[in-house]
């Protein structure tokens, strides 16, 4: 019989499954949960529910140890957390990368953060993967790891991943002037899903206060 871990932010709790492969325990009370599951050698990718208040039961995904593709989760809810406050990290199933939502003061808060994680800002390398990032962490403002000087063809994602899918503001990409020597960081709007590029002159530069971390492996 399988043993399976559901975690509720910070707290751990190893159990054990019934008879038919239910976790037959969730916690106390309403909250955000990573589940993952191990058998002797095997294990299946964490992922992640959410239990609203006065919600006792969830039903799916089925984790299977068999499988090397992980059907997908149920459509998680926005979570809303303070934007001073740190998340957990959650895993896309879609690539097994590990991503988490912070708060900061401005970009270099943002950049210290992503170094003492050892990690670094999100890439997005799709529509699909904005739309997840945007169901699960809400529709804010956020610096992303795309950044160079002062024109397009410069700017590269902090990961080394190549530029394969961009999502510029339709009146222009580059419509505030960016200074050519100075550098340039990316600010993503997830509630229409359009990506600035932008300097310290520019007012999202002061107004972006989150930032969205990646991990490659988790």
């Amino acid at each position: 019989m399988p043993n399976g871990a559901i975690l509720p932010g910070p707290t751990q709790w190893e159990l054990r499954t019934d008879a038919e492969g239910y976790f037959v325990k969730y916690g106390d009370g309403p909250g955000v949960y990573t589940v993952s599951v191990h058998y002797k050698d095997k294990r299946v990718m964490p992922t992640q529910f959410q239990l609203t208040e006065g919600q006792k039961h969830y039903e799916g995904p089925i984790l299977k140890f068999s499988s090397k593709s992980f059907p997908a989760p149920a459509k998680l809810p926005v979570i809303e957390p303070p934007p001073d406050a740190t998340t957990v990290w959650v895993v896309n199933p879609e690539n097994g990368h590990a991503y988490k939502r912070i708060g900061c003061k401005n970009v270099q808060d943002a950049l210290n953060q992503a170094a003492s994680e050892n990690a670094y800002f999100v890439a997005i390398n799709n529509e699909v993967e904005q739309k997840w990032l945007s169901e699960l962490f809400g529709n804010h403002l956020f610096w992303v790891g795309l950044r160079g000087r002062g024109k397009t063809s410069e700017l590269q994602w902090d990961n080394g991943e190549p530029l394969t899918y961009t999502s510029w503001t339709p009146y222009a990409a580059f419509h505030h002037p960016l200074h050519r020597r100075k550098n340039v960081f990316v600010v993503v709007n997830l509630s229409d899903g359009k990506w600035y590029a932008i300097q310290p002159s520019h007012s999202l530069w002061r107004k972006t206060h989150m930032a969205i971390l990646e991990k490659g492996s988790f």
